[in-house]
Parts: C-alpha cells; structure tokens; sequence
C-alpha cells in the first residue's frame, strides 16, 4: 500500500513486491499502451507520456528509497548541471559555445527546462552509441 502525506507518497514493503513483481514480468519489453478502468466501466487510454511515466512511477516504486519532483520552467546553473551530470563551469562553456541556450537575469545565467532535457536526452543517447561502439570492439578483438 502507498500512503500519500502533504510531502511525499510512502511505498510499503507489499507494493515495493508487486512493483517488482510487474518490472520482472515485463523485463525489457516496453510498455506501449496504458488503459484506466474507472468505477462505472469506462476505460480511458493513457497519452503515451502519461503511460511512460506510469511505467517509471513503478519501477521506481522497487527502490528503497525513491524521489519524484517537478522542475520549474527555468533551471539556474546549478540545477541545470545537476540534471545533466557535469559541473557548472561545464555547462556555462557549452552555453558559450552554443551547445545550449540560455538567458540571464542579472548576471546569472537560466535555462529552460526542455533545453536541458533535450540535452540530458541527447547525452545519454551519444553515450548508448559511444557504448555500444565499444562492445562491437570488444567482440571483434575475441574473434
């Protein structure tokens, strides 16, 4: 059962198991459709990001401990270099170069939040090809 408090929402240790239970049963098969059957019979379709998310909220729910925040609409450097994993010093360099945008207000610099997102995103998927890069080698240098 979850308890949901003004603060957060408690996982107990019997939803942590049928969460964990779910994410076994799919193992890596992705979720592609989500439907919520109300009380009265409906069913309603789940928009893909919802239904991504819902998919997330679960596996999430078989860690220990497990945080979900919003962001606001604009990231400071610190936030922002969080979110990317690289320090601030980095992320004002990549903003000078134009790797992305950003606007200051005073003499600090903001971002928005879909810029850093979209940059998380792109990151992570050079580092899945730089990767699997690596594995082709390794394969090659066992043959």
């Amino acid at each position: 059962m979850s308890t949901k408090t003004k603060e957060a929402i408690i996982v107990d240790e019997t939803l942590r198991a049928e969460a964990e239970d779910f994410v076994n049963k799919i193992d890596d098969i992705q979720v592609t459709d989500v439907e919520v059957r109300l009380s009265n019979g409906d069913v309603l379709p789940l928009p893909p990001r919802l239904a991504k998310f819902i998919e997330r909220m679960i596996e999430a729910a078989t860690a220990q401990t497990t945080r979900i925040m919003s962001l606001p609409d604009e990231l400071t450097t610190t936030v922002a270099a969080d979110q990317l994993g690289v320090s601030r010093p980095t992320l004002i360099k990549w903003a000078q170069q134009g790797k992305i945008d950003s606007h200051k207000v005073g003499s600090h610099h903001r971002f928005k939040t879909s810029d850093v997102q979209k940059l998380a995103k792109q990151l992570h998927e050079e580092k899945e090809r730089a990767f699997a890069g690596l594995r082709a080698l390794d394969e090659q240098l066992e043959e």
